[in-house]
């Protein structure tokens, strides 16, 4: 598309009304000029400044060097703005003033109206223009609307129907006022800047306050309006083309004179100029609410410093921090009486905290404390700054204690959380005497299982004298060969109470002959001088692992340092051990053994139970 008829002035400053507009004489003297279309603060912290930069004659520069624009924030600088050229396209509004002026026929019968008609349509023909499907357009005359928020097509066809009215009394101003409403509205895409094409002969009685009404209001939308006049060369000198003139240059649009030789093709150019911007994005140090200032300063190379400024309002609050699901109460108890106040479980307390941000603007979380009665307990300088594990081993006494939180954001605003309250209760592990009153039953019954054998040892001796005795003289007789072992390698007494046994698992899952655990304190492992329960094999230590019986009845299991590990149902056995429930599979190196209890508790069972015909109705109408 050729650009033909370009004028001087082309677009001028485009600022927000709470940033104020430049002089026009100081504009007029700039190498480039700028605008500002809107400033995005939905993203808040991350601020997007939409800025257009056009030459004198209204041209968008192309090629602005992004090394030469720097952003201050209520006086102090932005470091490192990312500054992107990108296309949003234009709101585009087509304002015919169809008064008695557009009724005028040239030699050939046809009308100003029709001459302005073919020319929009033409310019609505390029491929450019009809093609582009990211421009708000909308069509309206002295007659009212003809199209709205439409396509070019839907702009195409209603003009190319339209018959005006040619009303002598239709009113430029109350044109104007009406085709602005159409751009006061937020736009289909952040950065849009807002155009007015408004095709007029020559308007009487916009001098005075009803230019400024025009003026402030086309301001207020960011909206450039391209006065184009249709009228006799004589009316391009008169007193209300000066009016057009000076709406143009207050509203950084441009004035143009309609040729119908030429069409609007100049008007088209500047119009698909405004399509493309520059996002100016930040991150923002603002830690308050209201209406912040941006200054911008763009120097093109070889070229004069020139400056916009312009503003925005945000509503900045500090965050709320709340924990999650906290724990009322803490018990730490044992059974171990070899363990301390201290080492008790759990000696830890994992504690979560939601942050949220009453502003709707989430941000990044820089530092956050643990507090504990007031006092400081655990700060997080790196992620996850949400989430505290609370050490238990201080608390070795039962008492209440306050906790809270609190948090800072990226933009050194603090929070703290409601306090709560955490009960910690101690319960040591017996001592003494009373540590081994609850075993003094299964000792009990280990002495009565060995006097019982005893006994079955010597009645077995006193036979075998007998035999031996009643035997022919000269016959040899043929024993039984005696094999020593050790007592908690037996198979389980006869008569005698076994609380709990150890049955070993060979590779392939068969089960041998169990072996009973006596006592209180039984050690496993390869060598028989230091261990109750000795296995035979390369993997497992001299001394293995131990076995703890427990107050209550239950079995610790704990690992003695070993190289190839202790485990239960394939986990490895924690430092402080593990409690051992019935039917668990231990492994010591390669071997395997499935620890049982004497009396396991009851499976659980799904009893399911039918309801009688009755029943349900019943039921039904409770």
């Amino acid at each position: 598309m050729t650009r033909p008829g370009r004028q001087i002035g082309g677009i001028l400053i485009l600022a927000l009304v709470a940033a104020g507009t430049l002089q026009t004489g100081a504009r007029a003297q700039t190498p480039i000029k700028l605008g500002v279309s809107s400033v995005a603060v939905d993203n808040f912290p991350t601020v997007t400044v939409y800025l257009t930069v056009a030459d004198p004659e209204g041209r968008a520069i192309p090629d602005l060097p992004l090394g030469g624009i720097t952003i201050r924030e209520d006086g102090s600088a932005r470091p490192d703005p990312s500054v992107t050229k990108t296309e949003v396209g234009s709101r585009q509004i087509f304002a015919i003033l169809t008064g008695r002026g557009l009724r005028i026929r040239d030699s050939q019968g046809r009308s100003r109206f029709d001459l302005v008609r073919q020319a929009l349509l033409d310019w609505w023909a390029v491929p450019e223009v009809a093609g582009y499907g990211a421009d708000d357009l909308t069509l309206i005359t002295s007659e009212g609307p003809l199209a709205v928020h439409a396509p070019v097509s839907t702009l195409r066809s209603a003009l190319s129907t339209h018959q005006p009215a040619f009303v002598e009394t239709a009113s430029g101003y109350d044109l104007i006022m009406d085709a602005l409403d159409y751009v006061s509205e937020a736009p289909p895409r952040e950065g849009m800047l807002g155009s007015l094409v408004l095709i007029t002969p020559p308007i009487e009685g916009l001098a005075g306050g009803l230019l400024e009404n025009v003026v402030s209001r086309a301001q207020q939308t960011a909206t450039a309006v391209f006065p184009v006049l249709i009228g006799p060369p004589e009316s391009v000198e008169s007193p209300a083309t000066d009016q057009l003139r000076r709406l143009a240059d207050s509203t950084g649009g441009a004035f143009h004179v309609f040729d119908p030789a030429q069409g609007l093709s100049s008007v088209a150019t500047q119009l698909i100029d405004r399509r493309t911007v520059y996002a100016l994005t930040y991150t923002s140090q603002v830690n308050s609410s209201g209406t912040h200032r941006i200054e911008i300063q763009v120097e093109p190379q070889g070229a004069p410093l020139v400056t916009l400024e312009t503003s925005y309002q945000v509503e900045v609050f500090p965050p709320e921090v709340s924990f999650v699901q906290p724990p009322a109460r803490v018990i730490r108890e044992g059974e171990d009486p070899s363990v301390s106040l201290e080492e008790l479980p759990p000696t830890e307390q994992l504690l979560t905290v939601l942050v949220d941000f009453p502003d709707a603007h989430p941000r990044p979380i820089t530092h956050s404390t643990l507090f504990v009665d007031d006092q400081p307990v655990a700060e997080r300088g790196t992620a996850p700054f949400e989430r505290f594990t609370l050490d238990l081993t201080g608390f070795i006494e039962s008492g209440s204690h306050l906790l809270r939180v609190e948090v800072q954001d990226s933009l050194g605003l603090q929070a703290s959380s409601d306090p709560i309250q955490l009960e910690i209760e101690i319960r040591p592990p017996p001592r003494g005497l009373s540590a081994l009153r609850p075993a003094l039953g299964s000792i009990a019954a280990g002495l009565a299982v060995l006097v019982a054998g005893v006994v079955l040892a010597l009645s077995l001796m006193s036979a075998g004298r007998r035999q031996a005795a009643s035997r022919p003289a000269g016959r040899r007789g043929i024993g039984l060969p005696t094999t020593i072992r050790r007592a908690t390698l037996q198979a389980p007494p006869a008569g005698g109470a076994v609380e709990a046994m150890l049955v070993p698992i060979d590779a392939r899952g068969q089960e041998g002959s169990p072996l009973p655990l006596t006592g209180v304190d039984v050690f496993l492992g390869r060598d028989a001088s230091l261990v109750g329960i000795v296995l035979d094999d390369p993997s497992v230590e001299g001394m293995h692992a131990r076995m703890i019986r427990l107050a209550g009845g239950g079995y610790l299991l704990r690992d003695q340092g070993s190289v190839s590990g202790t485990w239960i149902n394939f986990d490895p056995v924690p430092d402080d051990g593990a409690q051992l429930v019935h039917d668990d599979l231990i492994h010591l190196g390669r071997v395997g053994l499935r620890f049982r209890l004497a009396s396991p508790p009851a499976p659980r069972e799904i009893r399911i139970h039918l309801l009688s015909g009755n029943e349900s109705s019943q039921e039904a109408e409770a």
